[in-house]
């Protein structure tokens, strides 16, 4: 067993680091870090499947905490290394970084993201909605609408069916189904 507390040349005593930290702080720290990883890359990818999103919006909080936790526990290496000359550019590289990350070089506020994120919300509502309200949109009514979509293979039961509905019983993606309806 080793000692907690050691004696420097000065004959300081110096307290070692808690161990019982380093047992639960570093798995933290990488379970933190895989689950941050791995959830950025699948929606860097746009692959937003299952509770993706939110997992990485919500849980990379706990990135945060085990990186203030190293952080404090490693205080001294920290400072050292922040110290010497690369330990300084790369700080300085990414506060670079994040200042540039702020300025809003993708246009105004209600720019092209606002239009895109409207655009999607407009999409979203017109694919949980029934058959017969997309198809007053499209210029249709219903029962053209639903001729229309059996001579192209989509089968429905009645127009009070959602887009999805319709689409996941015929194993087609939703937005198939609603750009068929708006054809000419």
């Amino acid at each position: 067993m080793q000692p907690l507390n050691k004696l420097t040349a000065t004959g300081q005593e110096t307290k070692r680091p808690s161990q019982s930290q380093r047992h639960w702080l570093t798995p933290f720290t990488f379970g933190a870090f895989i689950l941050t990883a791995v959830t950025g890359i699948l929606l860097f990818f746009k692959i937003n499947i299952g509770l993706v999103k939110p997992a990485h919006e919500w849980l990379s909080w706990l990135m945060v905490i085990a990186a203030v936790f190293h952080l404090v526990r490693n205080r001294r290496a920290f400072a050292v290394s922040l110290n010497r000359p690369v330990g300084k550019a790369v700080t300085a590289l990414f506060f670079l970084l994040l200042g540039a990350s702020l300025l809003p070089f993708g246009g105004e506020p209600g720019g092209a993201h606002q239009q895109r994120h409207s655009a999607e919300r407009i999409t979203e509502a017109l694919t949980h909605a029934p058959l017969a309200t997309v198809a007053k949109v499209a210029n249709r009514s219903p029962e053209e609408t639903i001729q229309f979509l059996w001579r192209r293979g989509i089968n429905t039961q009645n127009a009070g069916q959602s887009i999805r509905e319709i689409a996941e019983n015929n194993r087609q993606q939703a937005l198939e189904v609603l750009a068929l309806i708006f054809q000419g």
